[in-house]
Formats: C-alpha cells, sequence, structure tokens
C-alpha cells in the first residue's frame, strides 16, 4: 500500500512530499519553521523537513512512550503535543504528552487508564 504526503499549491499543482511503504502514516502537522512532523500506527513518531527530505524518528520518549500516537499539535511556542490511544472503546487508555520545542524532553500531561 503506497501511502504518501502531498502538497497542493494554491493554483492546484500536486506535489508529492512523502511517498513510501515502512510506515502506516496516521496525522501529519507543520511546524512553523516548516518542518512535517509524522504520527504513525506502528509507534513511530517522524519529523522531515519541508521539503520531505530526510525523514527520521524523533528518539526523545516518556518511559518509552507514546506506543501509538496519534492526533498532533503544536503551541505557540513551538511545543508538540502528542495523544496515544492503545486502548480500545469499551477500554480506553493512553494518554496526551508534550515535546519540548527542542525535542529533547517529553513529559506525560494525563493519562487515561
Amino acid at each position: 500500500m503506497d501511502r504518501s504526503i502531498l502538497s497542493i499549491t494554491p493554483d492546484k499543482q500536486i506535489t508529492t512530499l512523502i511517498k513510501q511503504n515502512r510506515y502506516r502514516l496516521v496525522d501529519h502537522v507543520i511546524h512553523k519553521d516548516g518542518r512535517i512532523f509524522i504520527a504513525c500506527l506502528s509507534g513511530e513518531l517522524l519529523v522531515a523537513n519541508p521539503d520531505g527530505s530526510e525523514l527520521k524518528p524523533v528518539t526523545s520518549r516518556s518511559n518509552g512512550k507514546p506506543q501509538s500516537p496519534s492526533d498532533l499539535a503544536f503551541d505557540s511556542k513551538g511545543n508538540l503535543y502528542v495523544t496515544d490511544f492503545i486502548g480500545n472503546a469499551a477500554n480506553p487508555t493512553g494518554g496526551v504528552y508534550r515535546w519540548s520545542s527542542d525535542l529533547q524532553s517529553v513529559e506525560l500531561l494525563g493519562q487515561i487508564s
């Protein structure tokens, strides 16, 4: 299965920024500096340059978590917020994590268990 992130210009030109089959992409968000942050079902949190090059993992974790990053958002200071939903509708578990703007530290903000 092909998994891609596309860019569409105002004049409707479509460009493939990231195309690969290794990761199951769930969500992505663009930082104010243009970097693309990507959550994957397999547990990876990835970052790529604005042109899609140099796709690499964000390695900072909080006790090995999140395990299944999902929703992504940035605040005005450049901190990255990530949800981690590892349960199901009958047994919801997971949490919300915040990465510092330099991606060197991550903390659990709230947990569902």
